[in-house]
């Protein structure tokens, strides 16, 4: 995650910044440890420059990334990595950015590229060895994303959702599903099956097994013709409910 030809500050204004940083990682990996002393879990992230050598030149490429840690008590690599996936995956839809995005893994690093073979960035499967350098005794994981690519990528044209002037209806639904399951897909497939659903959002979230997790959702229904009544309501939930268990194998927590 980090090279031996470091450019070495002349005047640097304490040891700690005698060289130009090539990677975040490092950094946020002494933060974690200090934080999970006291906290089971930590999430957190860093946006700033790093300056990578280059071949034949005597300066380096200064570039801007985004990265992060995350680790949580009991989790495994592979949890660990699944909710950093659909959160990177989260980001990447709110920022409209439609291209997709492709995993390809090489040894404890995977690359995450767009198919015209653009490198968005890594996500750093955390070995023993540097756990144990950072006194870490959780599994963590890591990531980093070239925030130019990003910023080149995104949109920022914003699809206007008018407000209805009729009063809302929310109900929450809690389901235990296998962990393979994206969460972006069962958000797409309810939203797509019923107009007069509003809103998702996801209020919890646990772990009941490493193959399975518990989840609940807070879903809003509003029509722009009408108040919706109670029956209606219940109706439209009963469609969630199957579609959560015939399309997704959940099973519905009464």
């Amino acid at each position: 995650m980090s090279g031996n030809r470091s450019l070495e500050i002349i005047k640097p204004l304490g040891p700690e910044q005698r060289y130009l940083r090539q990677s975040l990682i490092p950094q946020l990996l002494k933060n974690a440890s200090r934080n999970l002393k006291f906290f089971n879990q930590v999430k957190i992230f860093e946006s700033s420059r790093i300056f990578l050598p280059q071949k034949n030149q005597p300066l380096p490429a200064e570039t801007r990334q985004i990265a992060g840690v995350l680790s949580i008590k009991n989790f495994t690599d592979y949890q660990l990595y699944k909710k950093l996936k659909g959160e990177i995956e989260i980001l990447l839809n709110q920022l409209n950015i439609k291209a997709p995005l492709e995993y390809a893994k090489k040894n404890n690093q995977i690359f995450l590229k767009f198919k015209n073979n653009l490198n968005l960035g890594q996500i750093y499967l955390i070995d023993q060895k540097i756990k144990e350098k950072n006194k870490i005794r959780q599994n963590i994981i890591v990531f980093s994303l070239d925030l130019k690519i990003l910023a080149n990528l995104a949109s920022e044209q914003k699809k206007y959702t008018p407000i209805s002037l009729y009063p809302a209806i929310e109900r929450d639904i809690s389901f235990i599903l296998p962990d393979k399951v994206y969460y972006q897909n069962i958000i797409n497939k309810l939203k797509s099956r019923d107009q007069l659903i509003n809103n998702i959002a996801l209020i919890d979230e646990y772990y009941l097994a490493p193959d399975q997790r518990s989840l609940t959702l807070r879903i809003t229904y509003a029509s722009f013709e009408k108040t919706l009544t109670s029956v209606e309501a219940e109706k439209i939930e009963q469609n969630i409910c199957s579609v959560l268990e015939k399309e997704f194998k959940a099973k519905i927590r009464r």
